[in-house]
């Protein structure tokens, strides 16, 4: 179980643009179109749309959870079967949205697991950025003493 912590500031409603964006990632190509076959059908037998907030909406949080439980669910050494497989979002704190995984790997040696729970951490902690999520990281005290110089 890790959990990974994103600003909510940056969560937000995918657009069209950004939809596009992210359809062209192979582990996610398919919901995405699905998600989309949805957003449209809705717009078609009700527009105008009197409202953004009208109907079903994506977000690059919703794509980003889609994302892991693809990328994990391809990763040779988790179990994906007879075991749990979570990924969910904990309540937002102010320390940030966390993301949490609940998987199980296939192996039980110490270094093994170390080694494959940091590979997608680490995976994961770059990919964020792709889908214009910032991770929370408490501000170092340098940042205030930079914005007190001004």
């Amino acid at each position: 179980m890790r959990s990974i912590r994103l600003d909510q500031n940056t969560v937000k409603f995918c657009s069209p643009e950004m939809i596009t964006h992210y359809g062209k990632i192979d582990l996610i190509a398919e919901y995405i179109a699905s998600r989309q076959v949805l957003v449209n059908a809705y717009k078609d037998e009700h527009s105008p749309l009197d409202s953004p907030l009208d109907g079903p909406q994506v977000t690059n949080l919703e794509i980003f959870r889609a994302y892991i439980e693809a990328y994990i669910r391809n990763h040779p050494q988790i179990h994906t079967k007879k075991m749990d497989f979570i990924i969910r979002e904990l309540a937002p704190t102010s320390a940030g949205l966390p993301v949490e995984l609940y998987v199980f790997t296939k192996t039980i040696k110490w270094n093994e697991y170390e080694h494959i729970q940091a590979e997608i951490i680490d995976h994961l902690l770059a990919a964020a950025a792709f889908f214009d999520l910032r991770l929370f990281q408490e501000p170092p005290g340098s940042d205030f003493a930079r914005a007190l110089r001004g």
